[in-house]
């Protein structure tokens, strides 16, 4: 092994060292190694799997140079190391999207589990396009339903030969899950729905064929149902002519509160102000709330203590 592969290597380990410690899943794989690619690793934050190319970098390098030789590969992220210098990370558009998708989805997701375990319902998950919610179905939706001791038993596979139960839509005691497509509008005029969960609502049409707003044919179907709930998600897109923007502007604004534990003070939570051991995030499901995870923001003398 030649000294740059060897420091090369040294490298690659210290990136998936990096994730580790941040409770982010990371492997090498360096087997795909190719000229014209230092080394590979893979991470996957939450449920996204990312590919990533790792660099080293003299700090007086040109950090173009470095760039453009990245630019003319595949992988989603470019981790540089400069000497003496913390890491940095380039991320591609696409990637970016789906890191940002990342938060909003897990939100419909906790509230799905939520439905099928304590409030059986029928619950219509409503996506940009057919194939997003095939993807969302598939990529997220199932992996919950088999990983969740509290559902696996409630949601029969896709596989199984049983008509209501598919990829698209979900059937469980006292209530199913359907997957439609912002652009279909027999699928927004059928059955009631109590729970509505449309996401990414900026990529939606202007219309669901000729019957008008999506979002607007979806919230009809709640009408049957004094405890309805519909919940709009999105990445923002244009300042001024976002739907998510408009739909934020036209509502109370209210904000999650959580008190300090120790001087009781409340501030809207925010995850700069969560805290766990450090190097140890996995022990932070050790707390009994998130009480006992966050910093006060002022901060008062107890808080500073637990920082």
């Amino acid at each position: 092994m030649t000294n740059s592969r060897a420091k090369g290597l040294r490298r690659e380990n210290e990136f998936v060292a990096l994730h580790e410690d941040i409770g982010v899943p990371a492997r090498r794989i360096s087997a795909m190694y190719q000229e014209g690619h230092d080394l590979m690793i893979e991470c996957i934050p939450g449920a996204n799997r990312f590919t990533a190319e790792v660099k080293g970098r003299a700090a007086d390098a040109s950090p173009m140079r470095t760039l453009n030789k990245w630019r003319r590969h595949d992988p989603d992220l470019l981790f540089v190391k400069e000497d003496r210098r913390d890491p940095l990370v380039v991320m591609s558009w696409a990637a970016y999207e789906r890191l940002l998708g990342e938060f909003d989805t897990e939100l419909l997701l906790n509230a799905i589990g939520f439905y099928i375990c304590h409030q059986p319902s029928p619950i219509l998950v409503l996506q940009p396009t057919l194939s997003m919610g095939q993807a969302f179905s598939m990529d997220r939706l199932a992996p919950m339903i088999r990983d969740t001791p509290g559902l696996v038993n409630k949601v029969m596979d896709a596989r199984s030969r049983d008509a209501n139960n598919t990829t698209l839509h979900k059937g469980f005691p006292g209530g199913y899950i359907s997957n439609v497509s912002a652009n279909s509008a027999a699928g927004l005029a059928s059955r009631p729905i109590r729970v509505v969960l449309a996401d990414e609502i900026d990529r939606y049409p202007p219309s669901a064929g000729s019957e008008g707003d999506p979002v607007s044919l979806a919230k009809k179907r709640t009408a049957a149902f004094h405890n309805r709930k519909l919940v709009l998600t999105s990445t923002p897109t244009i300042k001024g002519s976002s739907p998510i923007e408009a739909a934020y502007e036209a509502s109370d604004q209210r904000r999650y509160f959580v008190a300090c534990a120790d001087c009781g003070e409340a501030d809207h939570l925010k995850w700069a102000n969560v805290r766990w051991p450090e190097h140890r995030p996995r022990e932070a499901a050790t707390f009994a709330s998130i009480r006992e995870q966050w910093v006060c923001i002022n901060p008062c003398t107890g808080s500073q203590l637990r920082r």
